[in-house]
């Protein structure tokens, strides 16, 4: 959610081979966006932040790196003509920002950094700058042949968010948290936990059958502001540096629980989706 972005010094990566061509680049057309929105789905399938982009209604890249920078998107085709990969960048001239990258595989990601450098080095600018997560299989590649990476946590300004009602919020959370469960098989969770907010109270529903909400009352509980939840669900903070907050009260067994439904990670929304 916050700003994360590496800074790659280009002759580095221009030096190496597995940073290589092989896929067709061209600039993206309103036609491309089912299919870019369809490895943007995959690609961020279990990563928390990412905004839902709706089809019929997204079709390109709002902007770039900040607001009143325009951004230009870019498809890769295979051999057969298909869209396998893509990636957005700002239209400036002299900087070469990459503010989102998506692929179908992992493999393919070089061919884009490629053509990334390859445009960096038209427009004459001295550094790669990619806006994305730091354990993104991009980051990964680029890590690899060598960057820096800075990571931004701004205090209470930049990525916020808030909880407006928290009965829809969990009703829209339910599939998730029953994925996360299924994939950690977990037997000793409690049946139910109590989320007490300063904007409601929920209580989750754990059963075999799958997962539900109610209003019940539990013996498992716990009690924190709307803004706690919010790192909470995003996985900025882990749940036992929130459980020993001073803003959080809890009870019961509810430390296993929240590690299992929200567990700690790298949440990020794309600079495109920024607001």
């Amino acid at each position: 959610m916050l700003p994360r972005f590496l800074t790659v010094k280009l002759p580095y990566l221009l030096e190496t081979q597995r940073a290589k061509p092989g896929l067709h680049a061209r600039p993206m057309a309103k036609e491309d966006a089912d299919t870019v929105l369809g490895i943007y789905e995959s690609t961020n399938r279990y990563r928390t932040g990412p905004l839902k982009r709706h089809r019929g209604e997204w079709f390109r890249f709002r902007k770039g790196s900040g607001w009143g920078i325009p951004a230009d998107g870019t498809v890769f085709e295979d051999e057969s003509g298909r869209i396998v990969a893509y990636c957005a960048t700002d239209r400036w001239t002299r900087v070469m920002r990459i503010t989102e990258v998506g692929a179908e595989e992992i493999s393919m990601y070089e061919h884009v950094l490629r053509y990334t450098c390859d445009a960096a080095f038209q427009k004459k600018a001295t550094e790669l700058e990619i806006y994305t997560p730091f354990d993104h299989s991009f980051a990964e590649l680029c890590k690899s042949l060598g960057c820096k990476v800075s990571i931004d946590y701004p205090y209470a300004s930049d990525g916020m968010g808030r909880i407006i009602n928290i009965k829809s919020t969990f009703e829209k959370l339910v599939p998730v948290l029953e994925e996360r469960i299924k994939q950690v098989c977990v037997k000793d969770l409690p049946s139910q936990i109590s989320f007490k907010t300063d904007i409601g109270f929920i209580t989750l529903e754990i059963s075999d059958s799958g997962t539900s909400l109610s209003e019940a009352d539990s013996a498992n509980w716990i009690e924190l502001p709307q803004w706690a939840l919010m790192q909470l669900i995003l996985g900025y903070r882990h749940p036992r540096n929130i459980l020993v907050d001073q803003a959080v009260k809890h009870e019961g067994r509810v430390e296993k629980a929240l590690e299992v439904l929200f567990p700690a990670g790298n949440p990020h929304i794309w600079h495109s989706d920024r607001f």
